[in-house]
């Protein structure tokens, strides 16, 4: 079996097999690019390695035969200076997660053939960190152990030692040193960080990891450097070359974080000619795969080197306006362009920005590395930011330097600073991915001894309150009010396309015309839901109160027939002839009169003060009377208004004559039916009303009704209900809890978590749809609804979320309904869903 490819045998389609690091390294050999010559170790030799805990004999067997490709385009040999670098490659990247090992093939003895070539403080520097390293990955020995002296000549002796003094051996043979690392980066892929990284960012454990051997290239040469850049700019997507670049250093400084680096353009200050070549390859390499692309690569003594290549971590903001652009430009489709961005991410465009009228106390400054504005409690320690968030803290994370221990707190927390390293380090990389703001290189002192943040002779105890500006780099005392900002040019582009793909349309949850404004500014087709219980709260909540208590409810029914005929005629204003689905009243009564303990309390003290307490009297009578063990299952939807006809008689007089008044053609929907003969009723209701009305005001109103289905009874038996319906709207949250038997509240306060957490539930199932048991019932409904050709429609929160809306067009739903904050991603899932399913996703 093979295990080894040269760079010039890969191509990127192996990813599979080569990781995406080394397909791609094989890749760009075959494009003729200036790589440094090297072979990959495949990911089934890692399988082998973490299954038997050796290499197979036929790998180390094709290792061996390949090192001499590694003096390939140089003057050296293979041992007597060629130093190797040893890297994992996995097929999805992992930044700054697993290691590596640099300047392998170094000994005793070659060593000073190095320090010929190339000095002997470079030579005996590159051996000491290479030994550190090997004991570090490879041996697995602490890092503390390992205590520089001053002199490079000293800590190799030294470093030599601390190994051998843990009974563990550095090998002096160039290729043992080579198989040794690459046992090394295999075993890596196990490590808690790695796992850990794994678990959080979906990626399996079994794929394993490629491992790169190739020839070193030195940035901290005299004239050299070493940089990274990307074809357009991963914060904001600008078509420009952005990155940065150290001159005399190595690629570890720079993306470790550790060092401040220059912007990319201070290069061509010193090494123009380079510049030019690398601007140029990174121009190709975007048209070559179609995408924004990041490069690591080194100048060593003026000539360049390209080191890596992958497609380029972003913000959700750079991620649209590439895509859009590129569409625009012709290297992608719009399909494509829609399939860039992540339905999940694309919410951060919606991100809350700092009040342009908010008054800002600046105190201090640094490069933002990925926009987006918080506020949260300073601090210091990234163990200590994570036990914060999980009770609830919101916190920002400043640190000196982010490095990749700080990684697993980073989801967590509201923003980071850091007062050293660049905008390209992995750390910085990784939370702008995650759509955190981040700001690095800020001018602030950090002292962990006296916990406390330093900045122009103004001194922050840990703890202490700041906001973040990302998008600025500016950071200020204090909490301040936060915005949600306009959605960008680019996104409105790209969500017209969703709209010109999608099958599925999108409709919003929208109780007022200010509601019903904000769903047609975020896009919305209609509204899927108005609750008209919503229309009943605050100063109205008297009159609702005189109609539950009042045994002639004529005078307070006829009142907020007037109120909630104004509200429907604003609804309707607003959304002129698009389609409103108006649900009639759903809660108990007793959700609309005061706690019975709260009214006991204020009739004792009204007596008290020998005042009158017969209204609150009668209106405890009528609490207590109302009073259910199970509300949630008691008299509530349809059968409230079946039981109290009159309810929604007057609701379906006010819906008639605010249509008439506007020429609206309202759809009325009829909540928690179970049965066929529970619909017929109250449909009769609405009917016989809508009819009487029409006739004694000779005007015609164009209606219908439907049911919504959030029972698992109304599921199974939907055919026959749907004799009776226009439409069905699936109420999920509802109907999620009927089906579990959870409620919603409960569950999610006293044991959810745990089933998480356990694994019983791999997702909530209020926040992602449960195709197998929710979604089944919802799927027999869909098929007896088909038969009758009636529309179909869902109206809970499942209507946002990305994963249930590609379920929901999988079953043929007509269109989804979610809050209005939640349209622009349900209209970017709902078109990816629909070109996913026709199968022109690239």
């Amino acid at each position: 079996m093979r295990y080894v490819y040269t760079l010039r045998e890969g191509t990127a389609n192996a990813s599979g097999l080569l990781g995406e690091k080394g397909a791609n390294l094989a890749e760009m050999t075959g494009m003729g690019l200036p790589v440094p010559p090297g072979f990959v170790v495949t990911t089934d030799a890692c399988a082998y390695f973490l299954r038997s805990g050796r290499l197979p004999e036929e790998c180390e067997e094709q290792i061996r035969a390949r090192l001499p490709c590694l003096e390939d385009g140089t003057d050296k040999k293979f041992g007597e200076g060629i130093t190797v670098s040893v890297r994992h490659g996995s097929e999805i990247s992992m930044p700054g997660i697993m290691e590596s090992v640099l300047n392998a093939g170094l000994n005793d003895q070659n060593v000073r053939i190095f320090a010929r070539q190339n000095g002997e403080d470079f030579a005996y520097d590159s051996y000491a960190r290479f030994i550190k390293t090997f004991g570090i990955v490879t041996l697995g020995m602490p890092p503390e152990k390992f205590r520089a002296s001053g002199s490079k000549k000293n800590d190799c002796e030294s470093f030599r030692k601390t190994i051998e003094a843990e009974k563990r051996v550095f090998p002096q043979d160039p290729e043992e040193q080579i198989l040794e690392c690459i046992r090394g980066i295999f075993r890596s892929w196990n490590s808690q960080k790695a796992a850990d990284y794994r678990r959080k960012s979906g990626i399996g454990d079994s794929a394993g990891t490629a491992c790169i051997v190739q020839s070193m290239v030195y940035g901290n040469l005299p004239g050299s450097g070493t940089g990274v850049c990307f074809s357009r700019d991963p914060s904001t997507g600008k078509k420009k070359i952005y990155g940065e670049f150290i001159s005399g250093r190595q690629g570890e400084d720079l993306v470790s974080g550790l060092v401040t680096p220059a912007p990319i353009e201070r290069m061509k200050e010193s090494f123009p000619s380079a510049y030019a070549e690398m601007a140029t390859i990174a121009s190709l390499l975007e048209s070559h795969y179609r995408d924004l692309q990041y490069m690591e690569f080194t100048v060593e003594k003026g000539r360049l080197y390209v080191l890596e290549v992958a497609a380029a971590k972003r913000t959700p903001e750079a991620a649209v306006r590439a895509a859009v652009e590129m569409a625009e430009e012709g290297l992608i489709t719009r399909q494509e362009a829609i399939m860039r961005a992540d339905p999940y991410e694309a919410g951060s465009l919606l991100q809350k920005r700092i009040d342009p009228a908010a008054q800002k106390r600046v105190i201090a400054r640094g490069t933002g590395a990925s926009p987006g504005a918080a506020s949260g409690e300073i601090i210091l320690d990234p163990q200590k930011a994570a036990e914060l968030t999980a009770k609830g803290r919101k916190v920002v994370l400043v640190c000196r330097d982010t490095s990749p221990e700080d990684m697993p707190a980073m989801p967590s927390c509201q923003a980071v600073v850091a007062a050293a390293g660049g905008a390209t380090s992995h750390a910085i990389v990784i939370a702008r991915g995650m759509g955190i703001p981040c700001i690095t290189g800020a001018d602030i002192q950090v002292d962990r001894e006296a916990r406390t943040v330093s900045t122009r002779g103004i001194s922050l105890a840990e703890g202490s309150v700041i906001t973040v500006d990302g998008y600025t780099g500016e950071i200020m005392a204090g909490e301040l009010p936060m915005t949600q900002p306009a959605q960008s040019g680019y996104f409105h582009t790209l969500l017209s396309w969703c709209d010109s793909f999608a099958s599925m349309k999108v409709f919003a949850n929208a109780d007022t015309p200010g509601d019903a404004e904000k769903a047609l500014k975020a896009g919305a087709r209609g509204i899927g839901l108005c609750r008209t219980e919503h229309m009943f709260f605050g100063q109205r909540l008297a009159e609702m109160q005189k109609m539950i208590l009042d045994e002639n409810k004529t005078e307070a029914l006829e009142k907020m027939m007037e109120f909630q005929k104004r509200d429907f005629i604003g609804i309707f204003a607003v959304m002129g002839s698009l389609p409103v689905t108006i649900r009639l009243l759903d809660p108990p009564l007793h959700e609309f009169l005061p706690d019975s303990d709260k009214l006991k309390e204020e009739i004792a003290s009204l007596k008290q003060e020998r005042q009158d307490a017969a209204e609150k009297e009668r209106m405890l009578e009528k609490a207590l009377s109302l009073k259910e063990k199970n509300p949630m299952m008691g008299l509530r939807g349809c059968r409230l208004g079946i039981v109290f006809p009159e309810i929604y008689a007057m609701q379906t007089k006010a819906i008639i004559a605010a249509a008439m008044e506007t020429g609206a053609a309202p759809e009325i929907m009829i909540p928690l039916v179970s049965s066929w003969e529970e619909m017929k009723e109250a449909r009769a209701i609405v009917d016989r009303t809508a009819r009487d009305f029409m006739a004694r005001h000779r005007k015609w109103v164009n209606y219908s009704v439907g049911a919504m289905i959030e029972l698992p009874r109304a599921c199974i038996t939907a055919d026959r209900i749907a004799d009776h319906a226009a439409f069905f709207s699936f109420g999920t949250n509802d109907l999620t809890q009927a089906t579990y038997g959870f409620s919603r509240d409960d569950a999610e306060k006293k044991f959810l978590n745990k089933y998480l957490e356990a694994g019983i539930l791999e997702e909530n199932p209020f926040l992602a749809i449960d195709k197998n048991g929710v979604g089944a019932l919802i799927r027999i409904a869909t098929v007896a609804g088909k038969r009758k050709n009636i529309r179909m429609s869902v109206c809970g929160e499942h209507g946002g979320d990305p994963e249930s809306i590609k379920f929901f067009d999988s079953i043929g739903l007509d269109y989804v309904s979610c809050s209005a904050y939640r349209i622009p991603v349900a209209r970017l899932a709902a078109a990816q869903a629909a070109i996913n399913r026709n199968g022109i996703s690239s």
